[in-house]
Order: structure tokens, then C-alpha cells, then sequence
């Protein structure tokens, strides 16, 4: 019998925060009184903020930008990078429980990339499908300055 090999269209994001936040999310997902509670200056309080991540390869300005939000939660963030079935990821557009913008206030010339926000309506449709992975870009040095 032939095989045949589905081929999964996923959609990357990253969101950068603590490590203590991103272990939350990791395990017990999205959540809109977490997200309330770690908004910080938010224009959207309960919302969850991202940035689009190209292929692992190259996963473009997103990774650093999120990256640099992280700072506003910890002096050494990680970013948490989410991945989601593509249909998924568009059906929460269509329903408008996710939009695409500019960063209010972004000038131009820094070329930020716009930000991707899920709203709390989109959260348990994002828990039930949403892969996790943390990046931190500290490892072991985290554990010295523990130590």
C-alpha cells in the first residue's frame, strides 16, 4: 500500500516575557486574568501579544522585537514561541479574535513589525491547538547567577 505524507502548514509566533510567565503559559495556557495581571502599559489589558516568526532558519525581525518586549518583564527574558495549525491561526482572523497591527506609536524608520494580538475570546481555541517551545537565550548563564 502506498504511503502518502501529510504535510502540516503551521504559523509561527514568539512572545517575549519571563521565564516564570512563559513556564505558566506553557502549562497552563492562555489565560485573560494572567494576561491582565502581566500587562504592563498595554493598550489592550487581557490581550496577548506576538510578533509573526518566519521559517527556523530565518525566523526574521520578530524574534529580536519580541525579544526586547521581554525586557520589560525580566532583566533576562525568553521568548515563547508558538505554533499553531495555519487554518487555525486564520479562522482566529476571520473571527476577528486576532488582528494584525502596527505597534501604536512604532516610528517607521525602526522598521518594527507589526504586532499580532489574540484577544481572550481567542484563548481557548489557542490553548486546544497551540504548540509551545521557550527559547532562552540564557541557559546556563541563568543557572550561575542563580547558583
Amino acid at each position: 500500500m502506498p504511503s502518502s505524507t501529510v504535510l502540516r502548514h503551521t504559523v509561527s509566533f514568539a512572545h517575549g516575557t519571563s521565564l516564570e510567565n512563559a513556564r505558566n503559559i506553557q502549562q497552563m495556557g492562555l489565560d485573560a486574568i494572567a494576561a491582565r495581571a502581566h500587562s504592563l502599559g498595554s493598550h489592550t489589558p487581557g490581550a496577548f501579544f506576538v510578533h509573526l516568526l518566519g521559517p527556523p532558519d530565518e525566523p526574521g525581525r520578530g524574534l529580536q522585537t519580541a525579544y526586547e518586549w521581554g525586557l520589560r518583564h525580566s532583566a533576562m527574558p525568553v521568548v515563547l514561541i508558538g505554533e499553531l495549525p495555519e487554518h487555525v491561526f486564520r479562522a482566529l482572523e476571520v473571527s476577528r479574535r486576532r488582528v494584525t497591527q502596527p505597534v501604536p506609536g512604532a516610528q517607521i524608520k525602526y522598521r518594527v513589525p507589526h504586532e499580532m494580538i489574540f484577544y481572550p475570546a481567542a484563548y481557548p481555541i489557542v490553548n486546544q491547538h497551540v504548540q509551545w517551545q521557550i527559547v532562552d537565550p540564557y541557559g546556563t548563564q541563568r543557572e550561575e547567577r542563580i547558583s
